[in-house]
């Protein structure tokens, strides 16, 4: 019996040697691995990675190029029963996220899928999101179409959608390009069982440089088994013959002897630090500024501190800390608010309440000094809890902001989990702009400099109610409502407020001010005369009303979205719309903070002010005045 079966072994392996040999492989340029596949009756194989050795004898096919819709061509079927892996990632791949390997048995498809995401579930696929990315992946049943004329029909009817570039490798087609400023990569592909399978990934341009390498990551992974759907053969195998064993003798082994050692002294570890602390310690870290946080401030709730760089006068100081003195005792947070459990400021969570505020001069003050005093509060994390980002990309990062913004614009960014506070960046747009005489026309003053002080302070009231939700501030794709809420309200707000409150302070009319805004409305919406606030509601919706026109963007983001917060305060109150809707923010979300505080819901008001725009700007002024 053993012989026969030794005999069968033998002509097996020879069968799998013929086999291998006759096969098609196929090797490209770029490939940097060989990917055998093994038929089997139903159940897929492992993959066997083997290093290409170089040079090769054997045939090769030409690697595929990158291609223009119309000359992609569609690929040969892949043999069934075959596993492939694409893009073999290569051991210098960034990876800031921890991953996992997701299988779609039924479907033959494996892919790896960072952790740290928020996966939610959606119909024929699920959805990955983060801060400023999603990736979705959705399943289509294959009606007889070629994968090439699948791809260019579902890319025919995405609205906005621009291509810049699009390859083909194996039997996967990919697709880059953007709707508005939104990067977005589309892969499609042949799944295990021949139907459609498409992976999308997008993500907010601005933040683009840290998710590429988790979109590679993921694109690397893809991993197809395909399947042989036919109804396989019985194999029928001999029954085996039994062998008994005679039972072994035990042995019996000596008791050993006990050796007592002696009890080692205890050795003490150093105290962990933790890479966050209390806004009130950020000061003392930073080259500018002073050490402490600014007492002027202190009602505020917020560590306020002034960081001045090289060129920046006494004069342009005195600007900024009247812009903040106008809001900060008016609106601040709940203390509590404030305060988040994150790990990094260790087991008993800490104070995020450090707010930067950077006044430079784009041809005097030193890039290098500010970046470095950036990332000692900004990006301090990078892959996890208390694990240091790299200093070096910290400070690449900050002064590429630092390049963006060489205009001088006045910017606020919120923190994320990667930062331990909030900046306000102030520059010669904002620095420079002269204070009008109190005679000037109200459009001389929309661009007071106190105001956007205190506009860009009013960003950091709002967004410091949404630190501690799921996403931070942000915590939705580029296509969705932010968590604090639409662009316009967001906007409107931080409007409202600051001219508000330079009108207490003399410093502009709140009459002529609101009168001049609504009549320049008019104009542009007259181009525009299907466009309201509530085509403002998302980043995508802003940026694209940004390309259409540049007035009609601002229009609907700066100029009439305090007429928006204004209307809302006529139907509630002004704490209503300006505290209590911030205070229930983290409770109940946008929607329902919106509702139970202004008493209607999004819906009802975006109708309601579509009709208040048709009404006079004498009728408008009368509704505002009532509210004052």
């Amino acid at each position: 019996m053993k012989k026969r079966i030794k005999k069968i072994n033998i002509i097996f392996c020879i069968f799998c040697i013929f086999f291998v040999s006759c096969a098609d492989e196929n090797i490209t340029k770029e490939s940097v691995v060989e990917v055998f596949f093994t038929p089997t009756a139903i159940a897929s194989s492992k993959v066997q990675l083997i290093p290409s050795p170089s040079p090769k004898t054997i045939p090769k096919k030409e690697s595929s190029p990158i291609l223009e819709k119309s000359k992609i061509k569609a690929e040969s079927s892949t043999p069934y029963n075959s596993k492939k892996t694409y893009f073999i990632a290569t051991d210098n791949d960034k990876e800031i996220f921890k991953y996992s390997e997701k299988h779609n048995n039924k479907l033959g498809l494996s892919i790896k899928i960072p952790i740290e995401w928020d996966e939610k579930k959606i119909s024929n696929g699920f959805l990955l999101k983060h801060n400023h990315a999603d990736f979705r992946i959705k399943h289509f049943e294959n009606k007889n179409q070629s994968l090439l004329d699948f791809s260019q029909k579902y890319l025919g009817e995405i609205d906005q959608y621009v291509e810049k570039k699009r390859k083909l490798k194996s039997e996967l087609i990919i697709s880059e390009g953007n709707i508005g400023r939104a990067y977005y990569r589309f892969i499609f592909l042949i799944n295990g069982i021949n139907d459609f399978t498409i992976m999308t990934f997008s993500a907010n341009p601005d933040f683009l440089d840290d998710y590429i390498s988790v979109f590679d990551k993921i694109q690397n992974s893809i991993s197809i088994t395909h399947f042989d759907i036919t109804k396989p053969e019985p194999t029928i195998f001999p029954t085996p013959t039994v062998t008994i064993f005679p039972t072994p003798t035990p042995t019996i082994f000596p008791t050993p002897t006990v050796t007592i050692f002696p009890t080692p002294t205890p050795t003490i570890l150093p105290k962990k630090e933790y890479l966050y602390v209390d806004g009130d310690k950020i000061p003392s870290k930073t080259l500018a500024g002073t050490n402490i946080c600014n007492e002027r401030y202190i009602k505020s709730n917020f560590c306020i501190e002034i960081l001045i760089y090289e060129g920046v006068s006494f004069e342009q100081e005195k600007i900024v800390l009247d812009g903040l003195d106008i809001l900060t005792s008016k609106y601040f947070p709940n203390p509590s608010k404030l305060n988040v459990s994150w790990p990094m400021f260790g087991p008993s969570g800490g104070n995020l309440n450090y707010i930067g505020v950077i006044l430079w001069n784009s041809k005097y003050s030193s890039r290098e000094d500010i970046a470095n005093d950036f990332c000692k509060f900004r990006t301090l994390t990078s892959g996890g809890p208390n694990i240091k980002t790299n200093p070096e990309e910290c400070i690449d990062k900050h002064l590429q902001i630092l390049g963006n913004n060489s205009a001088g614009d006045g910017l606020q960014k919120s923190p994320q989990v990667q930062d331990n506070g909030y900046f306000i960046l102030l520059g010669d747009s904002v620095l420079q702009e002269p204070i009008q005489p109190s005679n000037s026309p109200p459009g001389a003053k929309f661009n007071d400099p106190r105001k956007v002080v205190a506009h860009e302070y009013f960003h950091s009231y709002q967004t410091s109610h949404a630190v501690r939700m799921r996403g931070g501030s942000d915590g939705a794709s580029f296509e969705e409502v932010t968590n604090i809420g639409p662009v316009w309200l967001v906007e409107g707000g931080a409007e409202y407020a600051a001219i508000k409150a330079a009108s207490v302070e003399g410093w502009m009319d709140w009459e002529s001010q609101m009168r001049q805004r609504i009549e320049n409305s008019k104009k542009i919406l007259e181009q525009y005369p299907n466009f309201s606030i509530d085509d403002n509601s998302t980043r995508a919706q802003k940026a694209q009303n940004e390309a259409i026109s540049q007035s009609l963007g601002h229009t609907l983001t700066y100029i009439i979205s305090p007429w928006a917060i204004s209307y809302a305060i006529s139907l509630s109150s002004h704490d209503s719309v300006m505290i209590d809707y911030w205070e229930d923010l983290e409770e109940f979300g946008y929607e329902e903070s919106f509702r139970k505080n202004i008493g209607i819901s999004l819906e009802e008001f975006y109708l309601r002010f579509r009709n208040f725009k048709t009404k006079s700007t004498d009728d408008q002024m009368e509704i505002i005045i009532q509210q004052q």
